[in-house]
């Protein structure tokens, strides 16, 4: 396949769908890079032993964006920042975050205080 390794629809991994720490990791085209992105997320889990609240991960690869099942995992703070450390963007549905789409790293920068000195 050579060259066509990196086109939208190419697989580069096969197959696309695998279970890790238990937990079933499925890329729509089998792209490397979200696979190696959900293998970096579970891990971290495992480390934590959180992996179990997390059932599967999918990475749509045509939209660009990551789903868990059950969604209401990412109202656990320590998967909530796992994701935001290892996946790079995800749709939350339920929660406080409900309906966001979070990015990796744009989250992680801490917010500038918007208040300047002098003003009350």
């Amino acid at each position: 396949m050579g060259s066509n390794w990196f086109f939208e629809k190419a697989e580069q991994v096969n197959p696309p769908k695998l279970s890790a720490f238990g937990v079933t990791l499925s890329s729509r085209y089998g792209q490397a890079k979200e696979l190696i992105e959900m293998l970096s997320f579970v891990q971290e889990l495992a480390g934590k032993n959180k992996e179990q609240k997390v059932l599967a991960v999918f990475y749509d690869s045509k939209a660009s964006l990551c789903s868990f099942n059950p969604e209401s995992c990412l109202l656990d703070k320590d998967i909530y920042t796992a994701a935001l450390k290892h996946i790079s963007q995800f749709l939350t549905l339920t929660g406080e975050h409900d309906g966001k789409v979070y990015h990796r790293h744009l989250q992680l920068i801490p917010k500038q205080a918007t208040s300047r000195k002098g003003n009350t």
